[in-house]
């Protein structure tokens, strides 16, 4: 698998009803999320982006190892080992099954990101020791507190907070939400994010709503301007809210749509991305490269309002020479 896989659960009802007390008072009683449904109805709502992996069936695909010499190329897999060495488990290599979410939007480089630590959480399935994880919060001394947070067992280093909502599932996450989290597991909180009413409208444009195995929403992202030539640039807008899906063990399917401000920002960025598009697909180089195809039929581009749609289907051959091309462009970067 290319990138992001799970198949679709349901999620748990989250409010079971009312209760009337012996003095008449009407108690309202909720339905705990089951910690082995759907990952994402284990996070809570609000988030800046969020998104859930397949990690099991990622590593069984052939784009796998590629894809994680990119990410080392570019930094990321640093930060893989960082959170291993101060959690205990590494997520892309043990876990079957991950979903997280960032709460606050942040901005540098990997290292320098993790150190300020933005409030987020992941869930994790299978593939970790409690022990080793209380471990590695307290490593160098550190203290760790265990901690009740409603009916929620926490243990914090301060940095991190960590609770075994199963034997074979956790919720790593920054100890500023640690609140919302529980109202989240309690079953309080009704919203979730997978079922966000905002983002609805553009699932059904995507044509993907009931089996997407791959999400990420973001809001109120920054415009700004891509290269593509010596005299050409495409103004991307500030795309308020944005979705996609991405499926495929060896061909690769993506399914994006992106909401503008306004119906022309949408429409000048499709026009000029499909400009490039065309450019680019007829050029010696990229026939040579194995790219003609992608780019002629491979990609479709279209708008609907304010909203751009994206749809790429990628035969395996052309995304390995994609992961090669982004990895041998991160190491000379890098270099």
């Amino acid at each position: 698998m290319l990138g992001f896989a799970l198949a679709a659960c349901a999620t748990s009802n989250s409010q079971a009803g009312t209760t009337t007390t012996a003095g008449g008072v009407i108690a309202r009683r909720f339905e705990p999320r089951d910690p082995h449904g759907e990952p994402l109805a284990l996070l809570p709502p609000g988030a800046v982006s969020w998104a859930r992996v397949d990690a099991r069936r990622a590593r069984a695909s052939r784009h796998w190892g590629p894809i994680t010499a990119m990410l080392t190329n570019v930094g990321l897999m640093d930060t893989v080992r960082r959170f291993e060495r101060e959690i205990g488990v590494d997520p892309l290599a043990s876990t079957s099954t991950l979903a997280g979410a960032v709460y606050e939007r942040v901005s540098g480089p990997p290292d320098a990101v993790l150190a300020q630590l933005p409030r987020a959480a992941l869930v994790l399935r299978d593939g970790f020791d409690a022990n080793t994880v209380r471990a590695a919060l307290g490593r160098d001394g550190t203290t760790v507190r265990e901690e009740r947070v409603g009916a929620l067992t926490v243990y914090t280093n301060g940095r991190y907070a960590v609770s075994f909502l199963a034997p074979d599932v956790m919720i790593a996450f920054h100890p500023a939400i640690a609140a919302n989290v529980e109202r989240q597991l309690s079953g309080e909180e009704s919203t979730t994010l997978e079922r966000d009413p905002e983002l609805a409208p553009l699932w059904e444009r995507a044509g993907v709503r009931a089996s997407a195995v791959a999400r990420s929403a973001g809001r109120d992202t920054i415009p700004f301007s891509i290269d593509v030539g010596e005299d050409s640039r495409i103004s991307v807008p500030s795309f308020q809210r944005v979705v996609a899906w991405v499926d495929g063990d060896d061909a690769v399917t993506v399914r994006a749509v992106a909401l503008a401000p306004r119906d022309g920002d949408a429409a000048r960025f499709v026009s000029g991305l499909d400009g490039m598009r065309r450019d680019y697909g007829g050029r010696f180089l990229v026939r040579i490269m194995g790219f003609a195809r992608l780019l002629n039929e491979g990609v479709s581009l279209s708008t609907d309002g304010a909203h751009v749609r994206i749809a790429i289907d990628a035969q395996g051959s052309e995304v390995q020479r994609a992961i090669q091309v982004a990895g041998a462009g991160a190491a000379l970067r890098g270099g």
